[in-house]
């Protein structure tokens, strides 16, 4: 096992579908999430340190294998492993040798992953791997927001921006007599498309979470 991604984890914990993934867990795994079940197993059942530590199932989930792939020759047909960081290769040995050199270069320029000044073992080879970036402070901002509109669903979206503080000092009501109607308009328009922003990013998050993909903000 390569580093475990705990920290990440943790985070993608509380995204876990609030709904349909709940009722699939109070069904003991049933319904179209049970693929993911069957490896997460009940998530609402304990806090995320007993999920995790439990039958070590946060290092099978999350860590990375070391893939021990070598170059070498092939003698028989029980040495072939196949992947998507590997690649198996045939040279005609009676074909010059700078022939074969300059194929062989063409197979590895299209199949190799890599890039100039990347590492090739960036590719995740968890069975659950984080996509990307993971900016913690961001996701818990996600995460607060859809919390507070599951909880309070007839708050406006204006103030649901100024509750979990979403606005620019530009955009803060003042609350006083100080700001005309046309500014208080603006403002709560803008204050809003903050909010409505944020959650649209939260749904599509616990979305992936259903399909094994965190964070999905793409």
């Amino acid at each position: 096992m390569g580093s475990v991604p705990g920290y990440a984890a943790a985070n993608w914990f509380p995204f876990t579908p609030p709904f349909t993934c709940k009722k699939c867990c109070e069904k003991g795994g049933s319904g179209r999430l049970s693929g993911l079940y069957d490896d997460f197993g009940d998530v609402h059942k304990s806090d995320f340190k007993e999920w995790w530590t439990t039958n070590e199932r946060g290092a099978l989930l999350f860590a990375e294998r070391i893939v021990d792939f070598n170059v070498k020759v092939i003698n028989s047909s029980d040495e072939f492993q196949s992947g998507d960081l590997l690649m198996n290769v045939q040279i005609p040995l009676n074909l010059p040798k700078r022939f074969i050199l300059r194929e062989f270069n063409k197979l590895l320029k299209k199949h190799r992953q890599g890039k100039r000044g990347v590492r090739i073992n960036k590719s995740s080879t968890a069975l659950y791997s984080i996509t990307g970036h993971v900016d913690t402070a961001a996701l818990q901002k996600c995460l607060q927001v859809f919390d507070m509109k599951i909880q309070n669903p007839n708050l406006k979206l204006w103030q649901l921006a100024q509750k979990c503080r979403l606005s620019t000092q530009a955009n803060r009501l003042k609350n006083d007599d100080t700001e005309t109607p046309y500014e208080i308009t603006n403002k709560r328009r803008n204050l809003a498309s903050a909010a409505d922003k944020v959650l649209r990013r939260a749904a599509k998050i616990i979305a992936g979470t259903s399909a094994g993909v965190f964070p999905a903000v793409k």
